[in-house]
């Protein structure tokens, strides 16, 4: 059974051995699932944020368009629902461009980080976790942000639409036209939406929440496993170049 992103990834059942040339570095089971859940998590972040450069791209051409095309239109009322609906959709264009968190270059630095020595591995493992934390920080202002937007856009339409229609004609009352409630719908749709992107946590969070589970987990069962591996081949190392050098001196 595969587990979600929500819920902690069991650890193996089986030591992972490195080959390092003539070297071997053992994993134990604990560590060895934390490293393959860190790169599983930023590779799957970071396959799924390649589009944002494209969305964010298009929603800032769309409201562009909105806005040039409401520039030219006669009707007051028109000409600023579409200046509205174009600044919502230029500012969301924004957000997803400089908000959006971009997986993609920890991903691949994380991939190719050294795991030679347990001193590596333990560098490898606190630089993956830092930032998946950050994109989960990075996410999460982004989604709070964007439904912001989305949720204002959608509460300024009816009343905007109201005092356009009330300063053209003093008698008008909201659902005088059908158009009044196709645009309340639209709004109440819109604002739905926004709401439940502000408030529905990402998969970058799912994941951190489902790794930081993982990490108390494994640190409950044994404790400084990550910092002991790193003491103890970092003293095999620094044996062995002894050894080295002394043989050497013999030598000669």
């Amino acid at each position: 059974m595969r587990a979600s992103a929500q819920d902690p990834l069991p650890y193996r059942t089986a030591p992972e051995v490195l080959w390092v040339g003539p070297q071997a570095l053992t994993l134990p089971p604990r560590i060895a699932t934390r490293q393959r859940a860190l790169e599983l998590s930023l590779a799957t972040l970071s396959a799924g944020s390649e589009g944002r450069v494209v969305s964010g791209a298009v929603q800032v051409a769309l409201g562009a368009s909105f806005i040039a095309v409401g520039a030219f239109v006669q009707s007051e009322v028109a000409r600023s629902l579409l200046i509205l609906l174009g600044a919502g959709s230029l500012a969301r264009g924004t957000i997803q461009l400089t908000l959006a968190p971009a997986a993609e270059q920890p991903s691949r630095d994380y991939a190719a980080m050294p795991m030679a020595t347990g001193e590596q591995v333990r560098a490898r493992i606190r630089f993956g976790e830092q930032q998946l934390e950050q994109l989960a920080l990075a996410a999460r202002r982004t989604r709070i942000v964007d439904g912001s937007v989305t949720m204002l856009v959608a509460t300024s339409y009816v009343p905007l639409l109201w005092w356009l229609e009330r300063r053209e004609q003093s008698s008008y009352r909201f659902g005088d036209s059908a158009f009044d409630y196709v645009g309340l719908a639209i709004s109440v749709i819109n604002f739905g939406s926004g709401l439940v992107t502000a408030l529905v946590r990402s998969e970058a969070e799912k994941r951190a929440d489902a790794y930081r589970e993982l990490k108390q987990r494994t640190e409950r069962e044994a404790p400084g496993e990550l910092e002991q591996l790193a003491a103890r081949t970092s003293l095999r190392f620094h044996v062995d170049a002894a050894t080295v050098r002394a043989v050497a001196s013999l030598s000669f």
